[in-house]
């Protein structure tokens, strides 16, 4: 048996500078941080501000990282993430303003 790692990439863009009232977003919808969800159609229905929350729900065999920089993202490059989440529901503060990538790893057994 052997892992298999698949990556999925969202890039979050924060928008405004000025920290205003907080939201809670619920990464991927009802449907949560999965690989059958399309995030192209939930992150396009999303405004980002400075200070919300990114709510990530997944099973036991995801992961979650965020990334430091663009160029990591481009490389799909795991190797020094910003932050590494495994709980299963992990929340992600906005801080700043700018764009980050959160990467879920996904371990399926192969037999």
């Amino acid at each position: 048996m052997g892992h298999k790692n698949t990556i999925f990439l969202v890039l979050v863009a924060t928008l405004i500078t000025k920290e205003a009232l907080a939201t809670q977003h619920a990464v991927g919808g009802s449907q949560g941080w999965d690989a059958s969800t399309d995030f192209n159609s939930w992150i396009s229905g999303q405004t980002f501000k400075v200070g919300d929350q990114l709510v990530f729900k997944y099973s036991s065999l995801h992961s979650v990282v965020e990334l430091g920089s663009e160029s990591a993202y481009k490389n799909c490059d795991i190797s020094s993430p910003v932050k590494s989440l495994s709980s299963g529901k992990d929340v992600v503060k906005l801080d700043k303003p700018g764009t980050s990538a959160f990467p879920v790893l996904i371990d399926d057994l192969q037999m």
